[in-house]
């Protein structure tokens, strides 16, 4: 496929979507407006719970719009950090996100929930987009579907819902070609992914694929600036937060301070009373930090088998149904009454959680025939293997972490569909564009 049609591509594809008058078009626009509705109805029932990871990104906000610069003195539930300030623990991104809210709507927890509702759809109507393109309209609709239901993270003031339309955005720009397609893809591209990386570090998972577009389908010469165009917004913001926590903590620190302290348990390493020893001997986030990654790096060195195993068990742990504590403890228990006495919008939404069940079984199914069919699905399959290598690599998992694979999950659930009608339309009518 010539990059230079991607633009193009899209605008057929929304034509294909919602171009044409039609009873597709009224059940399509109808799956989104409930969907809207249904969030809507969500977060102005949340007795929204500031808790750990939320807690600590407003305080973050708050201090970036109060004037006091990034900084958190910590007050929580966690012991070995109380009275301690925080300077790049978390990183910046959805703080800085939630400041801008503040900023403009005020000091308000619903606020950031009424955000959820708009990035929730800007990442249905990516996926939709995607499933259109490499699967047609039917599938699409499937996905819409499923997006229009996935209410999981919506009432949660934390940053899965706007990763996973950050990481959506991201994903359309590769499948469509737009990354690749002109300047002004590749520098759209990269200041998207800027700003992810700031709010996951994660997102270092689609470089594979927008290398393999920059490079495998372009002249070395041509590749190489549109590379070079995507990935400076994210260098020079790590360069300037490097410089930044350089002043701080007398290091250069990229992102954050927090992957040693994250990745302790699984090393074996009592996180909280690790820090608490290394706080008292006087060692600022930084160096704390450098003494965990010191002391895993000496676990891997020495145990490089059961590293391995570990990592592999990370994976699977990565599409693990078990729900975490900030589902259960804050979610299921404080911003919803999910009890079986509580309130009928609690019930709901913890029932809303089995639909996990039903697109896994069902992405399961459309990997295996995907991949009989050789099915590109647009190039997806790199970055969905890269983001569970990665992942396994320097994390945990959990669903909350695997949050922005869940729209992967539904296209490839939608891939069964396609593969059940044995074809599937592009959006100019001809086999999907990744199959051609």
């Amino acid at each position: 496929m010539n990059p230079a049609t991607c633009a193009p591509g899209l605008r057929a594809t929304l034509r294909e979507l919602f171009g044409r008058s039609g009873a597709y078009r009224t059940v399509l626009l109808a799956v989104l407006v409930v969907g809207v509705a249904i969030r809507v109805a969500l977060v102005t029932n949340a007795h929204a719970a500031l808790l750990s990871d939320a807690r600590d990104y407003y305080e973050l906000a708050r201090s970036l719009t109060e004037g006091r610069g990034y900084e958190q003195f910590y007050v929580g539930e966690t012991e070995a950090f109380n009275e301690f300030t925080f300077r790049a623990f978390r990183p910046p991104g959805y703080p800085v996100f939630l400041a801008g809210l503040r900023y403009v709507a005020g000091w308000r927890p619903v606020v950031g929930l009424a955000a959820n509702v708009v990035v929730d759809l800007l990442t249905q109507l990516c996926f939709v987009l995607i499933a259109c393109r490499v699967f047609g309209r039917g599938s699409a609709l499937i996905v819409a579907v499923l997006l229009t239901i996935h209410v999981v993270w919506t009432p949660s003031l934390m940053s899965e819902a706007l990763y996973t339309a950050l990481f959506a955005v991201l994903a359309l720009l590769l499948v469509f070609r737009i990354a690749d397609g002109s300047i002004i893809g590749a520098i759209l591209f990269g200041l998207v992914m800027g700003a992810a990386l700031f709010t996951r570090p994660i997102t270092v998972c689609v470089l594979p694929l927008l290398v393999w577009h920059m490079l495998g389908q372009h002249s070395l010469k041509r590749g190489g600036v549109l590379l070079l165009l995507a990935v400076v917004p994210s260098a020079v913001g790590i360069t300037l937060w490097g410089a930044r926590n350089q002043r701080l903590f007398g290091q250069f620190v990229p992102l954050t301070t927090n992957l040693g302290h994250h990745n302790a348990w699984d090393y074996g390493l009592h996180a909280d009373r690790v820090f608490a020893h290394l706080r008292g001997e006087g060692l600022n986030e930084a160096e704390i930090n450098d003494v965990f990654l010191a002391l895993e790096w000496e676990f891997v060195r020495k145990h490089p088998g059961t590293w391995v195993l570990m990592c592999l068990g990370r994976a699977r742990d990565l599409f693990s149904l078990e729900p975490p504590p900030e589902l259960r403890q804050v979610l299921w228990k404080r911003t919803f009454d999910c009890g079986s006495d509580g309130s009928l919008i609690g019930r709901i939404y913890r029932a809303a959680y089995s639909q996990y069940y039903i697109t896994y079984v069902l992405a399961g199914l459309g990997v295996c025939v995907l991949a009989v069919r050789r099915h590109s699905v647009g190039g997806l399959w790199v970055v969905l293997v890269a983001y569970i290598v990665v992942h396994a690599l320097v994390s945990r998992g959990d669903v909350r972490l695997v949050a922005p694979l869940y729209p992967i999950m539904c296209v490839l659930a939608a891939g069964t569909w396609w593969a059940v009608r044995g074809r599937a339309a592009s959006t100019d009518g001809e086999a999907p564009a990744d199959a051609q």
